[in-house]
């Protein structure tokens, strides 16, 4: 766990962090790279989305923002706009969901199934400076089942 807040070391106030197998997190890199290049070339990705895509920069998004919201400004048209920045929400990805969305977007069987069933049955330890504790949580006992990728995980799925 580390601090949201520099300095704050309450229960609370602290983050939990996954620390995953460094070939676990490439092999999801690897997929989360597959499932981009695979929705690029088909067309899958919404126009509005900037993040991780080629030819794309967070400053071109913040410039067609503002002009986005000066014309509606200007020309006094009632207007909306919801920037949704989603990336931090790694507990509420529903696996099913990723699990669906790997395969049609082209992820193999095997490396879905791979990449799901070690999210879904990993065996969790707590880890301190006085070292690792000897009891766990989780594993195949969860009932019902987890869902989220883990924050600290390299998998965007």
């Amino acid at each position: 766990m580390i601090p949201k807040k520099e300095g704050e070391w309450r229960p609370g106030n602290l983050r939990l962090i996954l620390l995953m197998d460094a070939h676990f997190n490439h092999n999801n890199k690897l997929i989360g790279r597959a499932i981009m290049q695979y929705g690029e070339k088909h067309g899958l990705l919404a126009p509005e989305q900037y993040g991780s895509r080629k030819e794309k920069s967070a400053i071109e998004h913040t410039i067609n923002k503002r002009l986005t919201i000066d014309i509606t400004r200007q020309a006094k048209i009632s207007a909306i706009y919801i920037a949704n920045d989603a990336i931090s929400c790694y507990d509420h990805i529903l696996l099913m969901v990723a699990y669906l969305t790997m395969r049609h977007y082209g992820v193999s069987e095997l490396a879905t199934q791979s990449s799901i069933a070690t999210l879904s049955d990993m065996e969790h330890y707590v880890r301190t400076t006085y070292g690792v504790a000897e009891e766990s949580y989780g594993g195949t006992d969860w009932t019902p089942r987890p869902h989220g990728i883990g924050q600290g995980s390299c998998g965007r799925v």
